[in-house]
């Protein structure tokens, strides 16, 4: 049951050592081989790890945490390991462990080192089966399931999941679909593939063509065959799939030329260049300092840019009003001396 289940990954960990612990070792990487042994046969962000199979690839210099003062040296270290997720539609040969009147329980195991670990645990709700499918199961059966959902938690020892039995029919059904991937390789693809978004097929097309690595066209025939719910008997599948080739090219250069460098006219951009020796001609001093100050720690924007010259403006436009405001008073303080001046000669 075991074959196939795994996949290589390439992921990042953080470990803290303890400073005492690096008293009688003669290499680092020797000890972070131990402290990553902790991961085995357990869970994490990206699933579950299978035993024995960590390998660290490469690991940085050791540091102390600044914000924090503890007695630890942290080490970040970047890990290739046969990790283990299962995909919604995935299908998996279970073995059925227990069986009730609500529904079944089913697992899914592997050995390493005559110990035998259960990285998956299967639920099946038997009102949701088939009368046929779960007549005479008993416990110790090999049955095929699909998956409906899963959940696990961090350092959990298995992912728990809910399914439904496949039947013998559908199972060769979806095993002919190998022919259909087969023959549509055939036909040339003249754009790249972007895979990073198929790599949820991995695990049902090991399951459908029965190896375990895959080239970015069954990848991308595989997720065609997903969205356009093809079966072995669909008619014009051909068809269907050049219209499918000729959609995602599209949608391939438009991607390109949306990524493209924007060529501007030479004349509008003396304009714009105009308006901006215009615009920085009222900035004091000050105002520049701090545009090149923040310049060094962050990139500045035409927004900031523009709010820096606005205040300035509205400084600007204030000591105007100020200036008129002294005029005024100026005039009105003359008007008034006239008036004392008339009054005292009376």
């Amino acid at each position: 049951m075991e074959k196939n289940l795994f996949n290589p990954f390439i992921f990042s960990h953080k470990i803290s050592i303890k400073i005492n612990e690096l008293n009688n070792i003669k290499s680092i990487l020797d000890l972070l081989n131990i402290k990553v042994k902790d991961l085995e046969n357990k869970c994490f962000e990206y699933g579950y790890i299978k035993e024995n199979s960590i390998e660290i690839l490469n690991y940085s210099q050791g540091y102390l945490n600044p914000v924090i003062f503890v007695p630890f040296i942290e080490y970040k270290i970047t890990c290739k390991a046969d990790i283990f997720i299962p995909n919604i539609n995935d299908i998996y040969l279970a073995k059925v462990s227990c069986i009730n009147k609500i529904g079944i329980k089913c697992i899914i195991s592997y050995t390493n080192n005559k110990n035998i670990y259960n990285p998956i645990n299967i639920i099946i709700s038997k009102h949701n089966q088939k009368q046929e499918n779960i007549t005479n199961l008993k416990k110790g059966d090999l049955i095929y399931i699909k998956i409906l959902g899963y959940k696990f938690s961090l350092l959990s020892t298995c992912i728990n999941t809910i399914a439904d039995i496949v039947s013998k029919t559908e199972i060769n059904n979806i095993k002919n679909l190998s022919k259909i991937i087969n023959n549509l390789c055939n036909i040339n693809l003249n754009f790249t593939i972007d895979t990073s978004k198929f790599n949820k097929y991995k695990n049902i097309l090991k399951f459908i063509l029965n190896k375990t690595e895959f080239t970015d066209k069954e990848l991308f025939i595989y997720n065609f065959i997903d969205i356009h719910n093809i079966k072995y008997n669909t008619k014009n599948i051909i068809d269907i799939f050049n219209e499918y080739i000729e959609q995602n090219k599209k949608t391939n250069e438009n991607t390109i030329e949306s990524e493209s460098l924007y060529h501007y006219n030479e004349t509008e951009d003396t304009d714009i260049i105009e308006d901006i020796e215009e615009d920085l001609e009222t900035l004091n001093d000050d105002d520049m300092k701090n545009i090149f100050d923040n310049s060094e720690n962050s990139d500045i924007d035409d927004d900031e840019i523009t709010n820096i010259i606005n205040e300035n403006e509205e400084e600007e436009d204030e000591d105007d009003e100020e200036d008129e405001t002294d005029e005024v008073n100026e005039n009105e303080l003359k008007n008034i001396n006239k008036k004392n001046k008339k009054t005292i000669n009376i």
